[in-house]
Order: structure tokens, then sequence, then C-alpha cells
């Protein structure tokens, strides 16, 4: 019975992670709400994931902050380039829902393959 509640046990460790993972997705979500910070937030939500997947010590939120300050300008980069690709994506959807006749048939098909 003491080993269900011993701190190394696999399922307190387990439990652990979870919780780990979930502070991690709450700092993203907090960084996220200034849209120009997407990327930033991003590139440090990765550094700290693969932190944890490597079994590595260390605070959550002092790993993501650190990495949020060292990785800005290229988080930066990133977040624009990303950006500017899902308004593409974007648009290239609405000019498909226009499209009507022949055309739309068409483009389903070569879509539906």
């Amino acid at each position: 019975m003491s080993s269900l509640f011993n701190m190394d046990n696999p399922v307190w460790r387990f439990m652990g992670k979870i919780a780990d993972v979930m502070v991690l997705n709450l700092l993203w979500i907090v960084c996220c709400i200034p849209i120009v910070t997407i990327g930033p937030a991003a590139t440090a939500t990765y550094y700290v994931a693969l932190r944890l997947a490597n079994d590595e010590d260390g605070y959550i939120a002092k790993n993501f902050f650190k990495s949020f300050k060292q990785n800005f300008r290229q988080g930066m980069i990133i977040g624009i380039i990303m950006t500017v690709i899902g308004v593409l994506f974007a648009y290239d959807f609405y000019l498909y829902r226009q499209l009507t006749g022949g055309m739309m048939k068409a483009l389903s098909m070569i879509l539906a393959l």
C-alpha cells in the first residue's frame, strides 16, 4: 500500500507529465492572446515539449519564457510566414466556394483524389 503513494510510482510520474502538458498548453494560450506572438509562443512550446519528452528536469514556465525571449525574432518570422500561408489558403477556399457549374465539378473530382 505504501508504494501506491510513492512519488516515483509510474502512475504518479505519468500524472505529473499530464499536469506539465496542461500548464504548457495554458502558457501557450495566454501568450497567443496578442495574435502577433503566436510564432514565438509556438517555438517556446516546442522547446519545452522536447525537454519534457527527453525527461530533462526544469520548470515549465521558466523554460517557456526563457525560450520565448531567446527565439522571439525567429518566432516572429515563422509566425508571419504561417499567417501569410493561412491567408492564402483561406482565400483559395473562398475562391473555390465561389465556383459554379462545370469548373466546380472538375475541381471537386480532382480534390477528391
